[in-house]
């Protein structure tokens, strides 16, 4: 349905009518209007429902309000009093005592218009005089009204009010039970859309109709891309600062899109770090000049306040949206080519440092109002970013911008002492060798401002790479610095005296520059472009003046800024004498018109073109046309198109990245757009193990890698560079590096394992008496209460292949769900009871559960044949107690050999909950759920999922089904137990959604490393807990 979003509400019958009605045709029309019908017509309006992002419903209060007190003629009864009077007036609903019912006077509906409309909803709405006496100020947004809700049932008792038939099964406690779920769509959670910090309840409804993760990269916080309807946004500062954000989408009309950045319990220090920050930015005298992302408020969500129980906060924090990061920016746009180009990047990142350098010296407005470091304003050395990386540099409005501050330290100045600080933590990757040094220290090592330096100098270093080599020079010069780090380790042993680096891609050995960084250089001082008079500046400058081991012989920011400008200035004034020296030459004014019309036809970020889509738009190219001076048939091409003829097909060219800038010289010689071939390095460990001298040489070639369907069993043996440590450190996007799904660091499995391994061991230390409880899932909790987890794990022949991925999936599941089955969680398998595991709970269960698949992973004879209806059957028998909820979580590849009929399954299934239902006697849906997990590729075995899924005939849907690499691993969790995780998927849920990808995607921009043979022992280690 298409949502019409005018910000005026309907016209009212005096509007159609005319204001001239007489009182006689005022009467007639009032006794004409079913009014109730009208307001349940207005309230069911698609400007009016409004939906959000996970498909709940919620309404403008002031869309109520005016309704409510608009009137029907000048100087009539608004409607709230004529849709009171019509209440009053239905005796079916009066009570059922001979007496006449107590009413509610006209002159007080008006000061109760959002309780009225929840009861006319809910069709009770002749109760409003004894809500009221609970809510008179509408104030009906406590977490817990459970007391006020006893007073009501009394009060509904003693009057004998009837209820409408739908409640009359029931008890009044029916009618208060659906007041409670729908006051929340009457009262959402608008008071989050202004510049402050405000504080919601557990089960306010936030108004983002669109919500997406733009971050899978672990670390402190996620990050969502979020998107609210423009009439919602009133407080004026917000609104200012969300006006250039401002678009239009077809079902929700005019809209402000900013990110929220939300953090769980555990990092609240690092959120009040960043919240402060951020806040301070705010107050500074021209917040707009600092180059840093909008601090566009922040909000507490509070979960729990139910007694006993302590509350559970998480903050969230409301920042300007960048559509990517610098890696992704990198990775959408192919290097700039001409002189001009090139600079005009250059100076886009410098303006990075020149942000550096104005928060360097920020004035910080404390908590008590007054200014920090005012007397030392010009004095640099007061403050600290401490994780400049790539993740960390926004694009935004084709602008870089700096964000994340977590780790952003404000000290105040005192004179005659070194200006220095402890951080709490930041990326080793970019980090300088102090600041490695730090994080082993216990107490922490005081470190000056020139970290941030060393920092931006590795930024430069890998954008230089970028622009001189391209994108998978980009990748490879972290693949380098590995090599060169597994050298140094390799070569000390088990030397514990050498304190190397605390990362496998930093930029140093632990104290200095790594030679390999610094060879690196030169590498690319050989490589640059003729027509790039600045890049080697850019090389001399971090070699010389930023990567130094001393870290007071770094430029400080100002000093930066300075040499930057004159980098600028060296490099026009060298490229203008290179004309007129006639060492280069001035491009065409033809060219330079054919170049900016071929860049604007290309898609904004890299795209895909599949063989059949370029076979069809074959052109042939020929002759100029005189208006345009381009090829003669470019005109009628639609935008982001270009022609394209391919010689000869084969496999390894099945795809074309198309990007700006890419290839012209070709394009303009040939008149096609030429397939690159695209290689990818492989495992980094292997190649580490072979040592940069085999190689013999400096630059490496890297072995391609080619591509098999059953790609995702290479996720976990193949790419691991992933670990507790380093987790967050991500392989760039690059467009030239196709992809059908993400590397397993990219998946929502693999991160989130490593992300809950390291919180589990973090929170469960050493030591008995200092261990913290196990760590616990606030968002699950919603949806987790009285529940039963128990997990199925197929251990059929067919599922070793999948083993490692099944194990991984499995721990990151059961840690997701930690103590949320009160009374533990259950491990069975479909063949055999000896390797079981019931009940378990706390901290035992990953090794309990990892202990108990390593022994049924030996144990796995290749004539095993999975009767899942067989087990099914098994686990339905023993569910006997009907008062506790009960979810099944079955990892399995479908394929279920041990029975020759087709829909033995189903048939289990629907008996099943047909005889379960009458049972329960309950209305609540998904009471027993079943959750399928898929692995491998069989298409009959998807096929038969998606059925399961999608078309099994049970009077409710209690069955989902996702592949293991889901994109949010919640999902895999609550799909069969909550409607809008199942709904996800429900618009494309299909086999073909079910199996894994095509081994290129058009929508992903990133490349799979598909499956090779690799020890099984490198898994382990990944596993190892």
């Amino acid at each position: 349905m298409t949502r019409r979003y005018s910000n005026q509400t309907s016209p009212s019958n005096s509007d159609a009518l005319g204001v001239n009605m007489t009182k006689h045709e005022a009467s007639n029309l009032r006794s004409s209007r079913d009014i109730r019908n009208e307001f349940l017509e207005y309230l069911g309006k698609p400007e009016i429902q409004r939906k959000t992002f996970d498909k709940k419903t919620f309404y403008d209060p002031q869309d109520i309000q005016r309704w409510m007190a608009r009137t029907s003629f000048v100087g009539g009864p608004s409607n709230a009093v004529e849709l009171l009077t019509a209440v009053n007036s239905d005796t079916t609903m009066h009570r059922k005592s001979t007496n006449f019912p107590h009413r509610m006077k006209a002159e007080e509906i008006g000061s109760h218009p959002i309780l009225f409309a929840i009861l006319v909803q809910m069709g009770c709405g002749h109760m409003i005089h004894i809500f009221v006496k609970q809510f008179r100020h509408e104030h009906f947004e406590s977490a817990d009204i459970s007391q006020e809700c006893n007073d009501i049932i009394n009060n509904l008792e003693t009057e004998r009010l009837k209820v409408p038939k739908k409640y009359a099964k029931y008890d009044y406690r029916a009618v208060t039970d659906e007041f409670n779920r729908l006051r929340w769509a009457f009262e959402p959670g608008l008071h989050v859309l202004k510049i402050a910090q405000t504080h919601i309840r557990e089960n306010h409804v936030l108004p983002f109709f669109y919500s997406k993760a733009i971050n899978e990269k672990g670390g402190t916080a996620n990050v969502h891309h979020v998107k609210v309807q423009a009439d919602l946004v009133r407080d004026e500062s917000l609104k200012t600062a969300l006006e250039p954000s401002r678009k239009v989408d077809k079902d929700f009309g005019p809209y402000y899109e900013f990110a929220v950045k939300s953090y769980q319990k555990e990092w609240n220090e690092i959120y009040e770090i960043e919240s402060e920050a951020f806040r301070g930015f705010n107050s500074a005298p021209n917040p707009e000049t600092l180059g840093v992302v909008k601090y566009l408020g922040e909000y507490t969500r509070r979960f729990g306040e139910k007694p006993g129980e302590p509350d559970i906060e998480t903050h969230h924090i409301m920042l300007e949206f960048g559509d990517r990061d610098l890696d992704e920016f990198l990775a959408d746009k192919y290097p700039p080519i001409l002189n001009g180009e090139i600079i005009a990047f250059w100076e886009s990142v410098f303006v990075v440092a020149k942000s550096l350098q104005q928060i360097h010296q920020l004035e910080h407005t404390g908590v008590d109002g007054q200014t920090e470091g005012m007397l030392e304003l010009l004095t640099p050395g007061d403050r600290w970013h401490g994780d400049i990386k790539p993740d960390n540099i926004l694009r935004v409005r084709d602008e870089f911008k700096l964000a994340d501050f977590g780790f952003t330290k404000f000290e105040k100045n005192e004179q005659g002492k070194p200006k220095s600080t402890v951080m709490l933590g930041g990326t080793l990757a970019y980090g300088a060798p102090e600041f490695h040094r730090a994080h082993r220290e216990t107490g922490g090592v005081p470190l000056l401002q020139t970290i941030d330096t060393w920092s931006f100098g590795c930024v430069l270093s890998a954008v230089a790479t970028w622009v001189i080599l391209g994108s998978q020079a980009y990748e490879n010069y972290n693949f380098r610095r590995e090599m060169a780090i597994s050298d140094i380790r390799h070569q000390h042993g088990d030397d514990s005296k050498v304190d190397g680096p605390g990362c496998n891609d930093a930029f140093h050995d632990g104290y200095r520059v790594l030679p390999a960084v610094l060879e690196w250089h030169d590498y690319l001082r050989n490589s640059s472009r003729r027509a790039d008079t600045i890049s080697c500046l850019v090389l001399d400058l971090i070699d010389k003046q930023m990567l130094l081991e001393d870290p007071r012989q770094r430029l400080d920011s100002t000093q930066m800024c300075i040499e930057l400008d004159k980098i600028v200035s060296q490099a026009r004034a060298t490229y203008t004498q290179g004309l007129e020296y006639g060492s280069l030459k001035r491009e065409s004014e033809t060219t330079l018109k054919a170049l900016l019309e071929i860049d604007k036809r290309a898609p904004a970020s890299a795209a895909l073109f599949s063989q059949s889509s370029v076979d069809s738009r074959q052109l042939a190219v020929s002759g100029v046309r005189p208006e345009s001076k381009i090829f003669p048939s470019i005109q009628n091409i639609p935008q982001g198109q270009l022609p394209t003829r391919r010689v000869r097909k084969s496999e390894r060219l099945d795809k074309i990245v198309s990007g700006k800038t890419a290839n012209r010289e070709q394009v303009i010689e040939s008149g096609l757009n030429p397939a690159k071939v695209v290689e990818e390095p492989t495992n980094i460990h292997e190649m580490a193990n072979t040592g940069l001298r085999a190689l013999g040489h400096d630059t490496y070639s890297v072995p391609t890698i080619h591509i098999n369907e059953d790609t995702h069993n290479s996720e976990i043996s193949g790419d691991l560079r992933l670990s507790a440590s380093n987790y967050n450190e991500q392989v760039p996007h690059t467009p030239t590096s196709p992809a059908s799904q993400p590397l397993l660091h990219r998946t929502a499995v693999g991160q989130e394992y490593l992300m809950l391994k390291t919180q589990w061991e973090k929170n469960k230390g050493q030591w008995r008496m200092l261990r913290k409880e196990v760590p616990r899932d606030p968002y699950l909790a919603q949806f987790i209460t009285n529940r039963d987890i128990i997990f199925v794990v197929d251990n059929a022949a067919s599922m070793k292949t999948h083993w490692d991925k099944v194990e991984m999936t499995l721990l990151a599941l059961a840690m997701k769900i930690g103590t949320l089955d009160e009374d533990g969680m259950d491990l069975i398998y479909t063949l055999g009871t000896s390797h079981n595991v019931k009940n378990v709970t706390g901290w035992k269960i990953p090794e309990k559960f990892k202990r108990s698949m390593e022994a049924a992973h030996e144990s796995i004879d290749n004539r095993n044949r999975t009767d899942m209806a067989a087990t099914l059957s098994r686990i339905f028998d023993d569910y006997r107690n009907y008062g506790k909820r009960q979810t099944l979580i079955i990892l399995t590849d479908g394929m279920w050999q041990g029975s020759n009929l087709l829909h033995d399954v189903e048939d289990t299934i629907i008996q099943f909950i047909g005889k379960l239902k009458p049972k329960l006697d309950r209305l609540e849906s998904r009471w027993f759920s079943i959750q399928f997990v898929s692995f491998g590729n069989c298409k009959e075995a998807l096929e038969r999922l998606e059925r399961l899924d999608n078309k099994l005939e049970t009077a409710e849907d209690v069955v989902d089904a996702k592949p293991w690499y889901n994109h949010e691993l919640h999902e895999l969790i609550l799909g069969s137990m909550h409607q809008a995780a199942d709904v996800v998927e429900a618009a494309t849920s299909s086999a073909h959604s079910l199996r894994a990808p095509s081994p290129v995607s058009s929508e992903s921009g990133t490349k799979t490393i598909p499956r090779e043979k690799r020890p099984r022992k490198k898994i382990l280690e990944f596993l190892h807990y």
